[in-house]
């Protein structure tokens, strides 16, 4: 009887807890989903970025994590290019018509009403930036190239058609150090992500958290073209300032490298090791092995490189 009594307390239990949708891609999105299962509070449906090839690249792919769980594609997993689609919603709300949360993490997609209002109760969507600052896209390299001294995570929710807009709920901050690249910004980000979703989900789920709208007058927000990645040699006659912000935020090893041309060669960047006022007012570049000085209008640049050898 005891035992009984226990197995039907157990699957109330289950019963009770709230419906999760996760929508994202990447290794932070993976990591979100494993502490979700830790928890025990298994998303009931996962939606993933159409470019999510199912392996494991620079970045994890949810969809290949989905798969090792068990969900099933067009079942309780998505993969979907444009989840505001009113026959995937219809889809999406017949197959599943109760879902109480949704979490939002990297997504490429832009929610409008007809997805946000698949949430009977809140959409929490976690955003690497100290917002209000730095809506948008390219966060870990527009820190730099703005000059913020503290880089951070927000989680917002989403109530409305907007770009990361909404009342913020959680959010924790690191220092931008004067080497750091928009790699490591960005990998910082990730664990600091990771981290606050881990101390504050539950305190989601439950509502223990007061939104706390954003002050319009110090957001800053960059789109997605606004930042072009395909010039990547760095620039003559500029300060040593504008050329170590120029660097470090276009180093991303698995995506690009800023580089330099010495004697018909390509060198790409990979660190900037310091930069300082010098007073000079000329131009030159001077190798060291694989480091280079480089002599700007008010002060030189010393940078780690390595050779392309295509």
């Amino acid at each position: 009887m005891g035992i009984l009594i226990a197995m039907i307390y157990l699957k109330e239990k289950q019963k009770n807890k709230p419906s999760i949708l996760l929508i994202g891609r990447g290794t932070v999105a993976v990591q979100i989903l494993q502490i979700l299962k830790n928890k025990n509070y298994i998303p009931q449906v996962i939606i993933c970025d159409a470019t999510d090839s199912g392996i494991d690249t620079w970045t994890k792919s949810l969809l290949k994590k989905a798969f090792l769980l068990g969900f099933k594609m067009n079942d309780n997993l998505f993969v979907q290019r444009n989840v505001n689609d009113i026959d995937f919603i219809t889809e999406l709300k017949l197959k599943h018509p109760k879902i109480d949360y949704i979490f939002s993490v990297q997504p490429k997609q832009i929610f409008k009403k007809t997805f946000i209002r698949v949430a009977r109760k809140q959409i929490f969507n976690l955003h690497f930036a100290p917002l209000p600052k730095l809506r948008g896209v390219q966060t870990s390299s527009w820190a730099i190239l703005d000059g913020l001294k503290i880089m951070g995570v927000s989680i917002h929710l989403i109530t409305k058609t907007g770009i990361d807009n909404d009342p913020i709920v959680f959010q924790s901050f690191f220092r931008i150090n004067d080497s750091d690249t928009a790699w490591l910004i960005f990998k910082k980000s990730e664990a600091y992500g990771i981290s606050l979703f881990k101390d504050k989900v539950e305190h989601m789920l439950k509502g223990e958290y007061s939104a706390k709208p954003q002050n319009e007058d110090e957001a800053t927000y960059h789109g997605l073209n606004e930042l072009d990645y395909k010039d990547l040699r760095i620039p003559d006659s500029t300060t040593f300032n504008d050329l170590s912000k120029f660097i470090r935020a276009r180093i991303f090893p698995p995506l690009q490298l800023p580089y330099l041309i010495h004697k018909n060669r390509k060198y790409f960047i990979t660190k900037v090791l310091y930069s300082e006022e010098d007073n000079v007012t000329h131009k030159k570049l001077n190798k060291n092995g694989s480091i280079f000085t480089i002599l700007c209008r008010d002060g030189l640049l010393l940078v780690r490189t390595k050779l392309n050898r295509n």
